[in-house]
């Protein structure tokens, strides 16, 4: 075959195969990635499918606990269940209203007994009839569940939430919710970002393994309870759900038979599956538009190669042939022909290169013929020299090697080496690097091999070797080795001198440094060492951290210099150390109150002492200093004495608080009786009207004393923070010439809070904006919602939030202090107690909340508030309380309460509504009082008690031995002590109501009422 043929099958054989190969490899690229693309997006669907489900399942779970867990509804079940008196039934009825009520996707809630009697529905329904679900109220009697799911009569897909009703330790019944299934319906019905094909499925298993759809499919839209897929069948996605692994599908057949991709997931905590899934067909049309394009361009890349290859072959051959014929001339010993350098390209410069060689073999062969003769003469000289060269090379004691540069074998050794290693010259031809090592990792043959090769190719080397010699002895030398050629020739050189002596030594220094530096970096201490001069010597890793100044960068320098150290009360530079130990001798202790100064300007506390250094004639030849940080010791000795001061005013403000507000009772009841005799016409009634305001103010007074004394937990309700900020801004500005500029976001959300400890934050902040702006100005308070996407990233944890933030355009506070203004104590006026800014950090953290400040002098400062937001739940409309001076109350009613004034005035109000009043002074009296009553045939209806009785039962024990006598009486607790837990926690401790002292009359008449 031709050359032009051959270039032409060579050409077209290696472009079009790689023209194949490349399209291929991007087709089957682009399908990868188009592949990944689509399973990391249903991946990332069925992640938030997931945690929606979770998040319904959860909502579903702490819906059914707050209505079990009433206590007014398990009390009523118990009493029904003794007395099978109808007014339980009718309470417990009305309690299961008012439960649905409030959750307006519970079509029914109703109570079995223990032996399945339906004892209380809500709603129009029967009772005292048979669940028809035995297995249902069967399981809620053990366990709370929310994944029972059923087809209704009217074909939709409802949910049963179960749960047991118990008090204390006895069972009473079950409670069974019927609920509409539509939040989770919505939730797996949202295709979003699945184009045409793609859809949620949800699924658990029967008793018997198979895969049941728990919801309807994108497909079938009754497919929900109905449609079920044999657990054999591991082609379905929804069936590979169920191992309890994650899992990425890419061959995968759906319950319609069609190929899909799919990703999976398993909700293990309710065993159900759910799968995200898209049709291949609707996955991969990108890819069929693609192919179409791929063979075009392809067909016209073949036929554009083919084209080229028969011109290249053309025109590459035709002077290749011509130059064959010169080629052969020259081949021939022709040297009379040349070649034709006409043209330009590469192959007239290979003419021009032949024309070129022949010009240089005529000139070589005429200089060989001169250089033998040279070479004759000088080959006479070569012999004489090599004799002076053997003297030379045999002198030193040192062992040299000549070794061949491409192989390693010895060529040649000198008289040193034959002493050395103990070996003949013969004998010493006859070994190998090898054997004149150790053999001892890294000292093999191998590793001398690479050592040679390392001369050769990167220059000389120099390292220590462990050498062996013929008798077996072990010993270090030190290795030399040089690259250098001979007469044409490579040859390495190996000059090797016996060193063990020297690495004996070396061992023994090393050994004794590594001894003393692990000794030093096991100081937990900073040590310097220094001269008689005071120049640094040694510093240990600690005093490097302490003083800034690393070893290298410190040695040599003045002690003063590195180790700058004053005193932390007259900021003065202390006495140099080494001057101290070197006028006494002995060992000294630095002074209290030490501060290091480090290089970067950091200070820090420090103790400990200095000593000098002895020589072995007890003569001081230097100084080392011994020290610590105890920067944060003392921080917490501060801290402890902070602390007990805090404890010591927090006794001291609580006491007083509680006393105070058992007196502010009695002015507040008073008043409260004296505006119901007085007509509002009156110029008394808003004489009156201002003197319970300020009462009221007194209270919240008292509030914040009792917040920092206690640190307790806040009584949240339901309440809409926009009513309190406007109230609290316009008490605390009012008569100022500052005014508040309030805006909300529309619909802002609800939040649970206390409102009284809330109040109190807003004033407070007010009040420092009011006292930041003496020439007057603009406070503005603005309220937004922050969802839980909206608040990553900010701190928080994840949840909705709304966010209140409060602007001044005061004098501002500079930086340096904004980290310490919710510090007890700490405060910039001169008639500041410092407690307002750290009892709001205290009561929003108890809030689950966040305050935070930003400031800028002469600009303002803002505070910004995060609390909590009950995002889907609705504020019950206000009951009107209308307080009529109508003696239309009903009841016997004891009062006990260890201050006087509060019994007189509380009996003053309640019999003015028309109760009978008994009163006691303490819990035992209360207790025997109430034994009497229900032994007579005047009982006792309810009892309100003091929370603390000093020096006597209080309520937290008296209402336990009152349930003793009655499990079923009423107790409401009062307390000036707010923030106690038990006032925010009333039920958990058996009381029905709480009353904070002081009450207004008001709220007392409207509390007695809903209780009795």
């Amino acid at each position: 075959m031709k050359i032009q043929a051959k270039l032409i099958v060579a050409f077209l054989g290696l472009s079009l195969p790689l023209l194949f190969v490349t399209n291929s490899i991007f087709y089957n690229s682009e399908k990868k990635a188009l592949t990944h693309n689509i399973l990391n997006h249903l991946e990332s669907v069925a992640s938030i499918q997931h945690h929606r489900i979770q998040d319904i399942v959860a909502q579903n779970a702490e819906r059914l606990r707050l209505v079990t867990s009433r206590t007014q509804l398990r009390l009523s079940l118990e009493q029904f269940l003794l007395s099978g008196d109808k007014k339980h039934q009718l309470k417990m009825n009305a309690i299961l209203d008012n439960a649905q009520q409030s959750l307006p996707d519970f079509k029914k809630i109703s109570v079995y007994s223990p032996d399945g009697v339906r004892v209380a529905s809500s709603g129009p329904s029967g009772v005292e009839e048979t669940h028809p679900h035995d297995a249902l109220v069967a399981r809620g009697r053990v366990v709370n569940a929310v994944d029972s799911f059923y087809l209704d009569a009217g074909g939709n897909l409802a949910l049963h939430l179960v749960g047991p009703l118990v008090l204390g330790n006895k069972f009473l019944g079950v409670l069974v919710i019927d609920a509409t299934a539509d939040n989770m319906v919505t939730a797996i019905s949202d295709y979003t970002g699945l184009g045409e094909t793609g859809e949620t499925v949800l699924a658990t298993r029967d008793p018997n393994g198979d895969t049941v759809f728990m919801m309807p499919t994108r497909f079938d839209r009754a497919a929900a309870l109905s449609l079920t897929i044999p657990k054999d069948n591991k082609q379905i996605p929804i069936n590979r759900a169920f191992t309890g692994e994650g899992a990425l599908l890419t061959d995968a057949i759906d319950y319609r038979q069609v190929p899909v991709l799919a990703a999976t997931r398993y909700i293990e905590d309710q065993g159900w599956g759910i799968v995200v899934k898209m049709d291949k067909a609707e996955a991969f049309a990108p890819l069929a538009r693609m192919k179409g394009q791929f063979i075009a361009i392809l067909v016209a890349a073949v036929c554009l190669i083919i084209v080229l290859s028969f011109y290249l072959a053309k025109s590459l051959t035709m002077p290749i042939v011509r130059l064959t014929g010169v080629a052969h001339d020259i081949a021939e010993d022709n040297f009379a022909e040349q070649a034709e350098e006409s043209q330009t390209d590469e192959i007239g410069m290979l003419a021009a290169a032949f024309n070129k060689m022949t010009a240089k073999l005529l000139s070589t062969r005429k200089a060989l013929e001169r250089n033998i003769k040279t070479l004759q003469a000088a080959n006479q000289q070569l012999l004489a020299g090599e004799e002076r060269y053997r003297e030379i090379y045999n002198a030193p004691s040192d062992a040299i090697f000549i070794h061949a540069a491409d192989t390693g074998k010895i060529l040649d050794v000198n008289e040193g080496m034959l002493e050395m290693f103990g070996y003949t010259y013969e004998e010493a031809l006859h070994i190998d690097v090898g054997q004149i090592s150790s053999g001892e990792p890294p000292y093999t043959m191998e590793e001398g091999g690479r050592k040679v090769q390392d001369a050769v190719l990167h220059g000389p080397q120099a390292f220590d070797w462990r050498s062996k010699k013929k008798d077996g002895t072990i010993f270090w030398t030190a290795v030399s080795l040089k690259d250098t050629e001979f007469s044409g020739q490579h040859y390495v050189i190996a000059v090797v001198r016996d060193v063990d002596d020297r690495k004996r030594a070396e061992k023994a220094l090393a050994e004794e440094k590594e001894m003393l530096a692990v000794t030093l970096r096991s100081i937990g201490d900073g040590v310097i060492t220094t001269d008689i001069a005071g120049n640094i010597v040694l510093l240990n890793k600690i005093a490097e951290n302490l003083t800034g100044w690393d070893h290298e960068e410190a040695l040599g320098k003045p002690l003063t210099e590195v180790f700058h150290i004053i005193s932390a009360d007259t900021r003065k530079r202390c006495e140099n150390p080494v001057t101290k130990v070197m006028a006494t001798g002995k060992i000294i202790g630095l002074a209290n109150h030490t501060v290091l100064v480090a290089k970067d300007g950091s200070e820090r506390s420090i103790a400990d002492s200095g000593a000098p250094i002895m020589d072995q004639k007890s003569k001081i030849i230097g100084v080392v200093l011994v020290f610590r940080d105890v920067t944060e010791e003392n921080k917490r000795e501060e801290e402890l004495v902070k602390g007990r001061k805090l404890e010591s005013v927090g006794l001291l403000a609580g006491g007083i608080a509680h006393d105070f507000n058992n007196i502010l009772a009695a002015i507040l009841g008073n008043i409260n009786l004296a505006l119901l005799s007085v007509k509002p016409e009156d110029d008394a009634h808003s004489l009156l009207q201002d003197a319970e305001k300020a009462s009221l103010r007194a209270r919240d007074l008292t509030q914040q004393l009792l917040t920092f004394a206690k640190g307790g937990e806040p009584v949240k309700q339901l309440a809409a923070i926009t009513d309190i900020i406007d109230d609290s801004a316009r008490f605390v500005l009012r008569g100022s010439n500052v005014r508040c500029d309030f805006s909300s976001e529309e619909n802002l959300w609800p939040v649970e809070i206390d409102q009284g400890q809330m109040s109190q934050v807003i004033q407070n902040i007010i009040i420092n904006a009011n006292q930041a702006m003496p020439e007057g100005g603009v406070v503005e308070v603005r309220c937004f919602n922050v969802s839980r996407e909206q608040s990553q990233g900010l701190g928080l944890s994840p949840r909705d939030y709304i966010k209140v933030t409060i602007k001044d355009s005061g004098v501002g506070i500079a930086s340096s202090l904004l980290d310490k203004i919710f510090d007890p104590y700490f405060t910039t006026k001169q008639e500041g107690s410092g407690l307002g800014l750290a009892v709001c950090h205290s009561i929003i953290s108890k809030h689950g909340g966040s305050l935070r400040v930003t400031s800028e002098l002469g600009v303002g400062t803002t505070f910004t508030i995060y609390l909590p937001a009950e995002k889907d739940k609705q504020l019950a409309p206000v009951a009107q309380q209308d307080v009529s001076a109508e003696n239309d109350g009903e009841g016997r009613i004891l009062i006990m309460d260890d201050e006087e004034m509060v019994r007189k005035i509380s009996q003053t109000i309640l019999s003015r509504f028309g109760y009978e009043v008994v009163l006691a002074k303490d819990g035992a009296e209360a207790v025997a009082l109430f034994k009497e009553a229900r032994e007579s045939a005047a009982p006792i209806d309810l009892i309100i008690m003091d929370l603390t009785i000093p020096g006597g039962m209080g309520g937290q024990e008296t209402v336990q031995e009152i349930h003793k006598i009655d499990p079923a009486a009423k107790v409401i607790v009062s307390s000036g002590y707010s923030n106690d837990p038990i006032m925010a926690n009333y039920h958990d401790y058996g009381f029905v109501a709480a009353l904070v002292k002081p009450f207004k009359l008001q709220d007392l008449q409207a509390t007695v009422c809903r209780v009795l």
